[in-house]
């Protein structure tokens, strides 16, 4: 288990590497494409990829909180000459590789800048909390617009892009109309679900949805692969602490604390770094509110506190509310957060890189929850808060 003393710029040297090796050879795609077989998906629900000779279908499944029997499919291909008819009524049809994209969420970014596509964005939704040096130069140059989102979403500063598609985001039911308003501008978009998913590996695994328009699935694939055998290398190596200790997770706001679910991706992520959720017996995957008094009574055994939203500091933690600073999880627990790379305007790149870094995050909490397994590391997203 030596390679998880290593640094961060290490491994992600090493995994980017082998990254980097694979591009250019699709000879794997090919051999698919002729049997029109689905790609394989070692941990991802929420997408189906089914290649054949010059055309891919890509299916979305239920991609929005509360969705059910939800599917919107599109056809991608170099040419659409090349796609028969009765192909193209299946869903809507993306000429790849794509050259210009609008993301409308952050995390989008991380998925394009291990492709090395952040290039091609011409749009972004909330640009000014974008974490990306090269993004934020171009927004800051004018270079990249911002294009508001829901209600304030400005479809004419949009259009002028002229992106070839325009990756949606939505929390709700609410993105459908936005999406069909899109279609009636003959505007292309597609929607992406990735943070549905459940597990880190299934949520990383999205790379290859977005590598799909750009014509670089296999490299993709080469790069999931790579972080998924360091992710379980270090998650069995957490398996071997002699203790479990209890963690709380997130802040109060506004009255209301609000939590992730028992079956949520923090909760595995604590899980898989040796540790116990207090709310692990959630059976839930979304978010569930509970008074500040039920989760301070959750809290009395906890030991770690991880997440604590826009707080990098006690003191904001006391200014979200003063009784925080009366319990005992405040005064002899050991407090976290996920903010150590946060940037002069509040773009957070824990919510960019870290969605395909899924094993760096986890040496992380490893390193939090036992710091004697991992004497030579240093936090990457995490900081202790003082």
């Amino acid at each position: 288990m030596r390679f998880i003393k290593h640094n961060y710029l290490f491994v992600t040297v090493v995994v980017y590497t082998m990254f980097l090796m694979s591009c250019g050879n699709n000879k794997e795609l090919n051999q698919r494409v002729e049997t029109g077989d689905k790609l394989e998906l070692l941990y991802a629900k929420g997408f189906e990829i089914r290649a054949f000779d010059n055309y891919k279908i890509i299916d979305v499944f239920n991609p929005w909180n509360g969705a059910q029997n939800v599917i919107y499919s599109y056809v991608l291909a170099d040419n659409i000459d090349v796609v028969p008819d009765s192909i193209l009524n299946i869903g809507d049809f993306i000429k790849t590789p794509v050259r210009k994209v609008v993301c409308m969420a952050t995390t989008q970014i991380g998925f394009l800048n291990i492709l090395k596509e952040e290039p091609s964005v011409v749009g972004l939704s909330g640009g000014q909390y974008v974490y990306s040096d090269f993004l934020r130069k171009q927004f800051n140059e004018g270079k990249i617009v911002d294009v508001g989102f829901e209600s304030e979403l400005n479809y004419e500063m949009h259009m002028q892009q002229h992106a070839d598609l325009t990756f949606m985001y939505g929390v709700d039911s609410r993105v459908a109309s936005t999406i069909d308003k899109f279609k009636r501008l003959k505007q292309r978009v597609v929607i992406s679900g990735e943070y549905l998913e459940e597990t880190p590996l299934a949520k990383a695994e999205w790379l290859i949805f977005f590598a799909s328009f750009y014509n670089k699935e296999q490299e993709a694939k080469r790069y999931t692969d790579s972080i998924a055998n360091i992710y379980n290398q270090i998650k069995s190596y957490a398996a071997t602490a002699n203790s479990k200790p209890s963690v709380m997770v997130g802040i109060p706001w506004k009255g209301i604390w609000y939590q992730p679910g028992g079956r949520s991706l923090t909760s595995r992520y604590i899980a898989d770094a040796g540790a116990n959720y207090v709310w692990k017996d959630n059976e839930g995957v979304e978010s569930f509110a509970v008074s500040i008094e039920d989760a301070i009574l959750k809290s009395e055994n906890a030991e770690y506190w991880i997440n604590t939203s826009s707080a990098t500091s006690l003191n904001n933690i006391v200014e979200t509310d003063k009784r925080l600073s009366d319990i005992e999880l405040f005064k002899n627990g050991k407090i976290y957060n996920n903010c150590n790379r946060l940037n002069s305007t509040g773009g957070n790149d824990y919510f960019e890189s870290g969605v395909v870094s899924p094993h760096i995050i986890l040496r992380d909490l490893v390193n939090i929850f036992h710091p004697e397994l991992l004497p030579d590391t240093t936090l990457v997203y995490y900081k202790e808060l003082k």
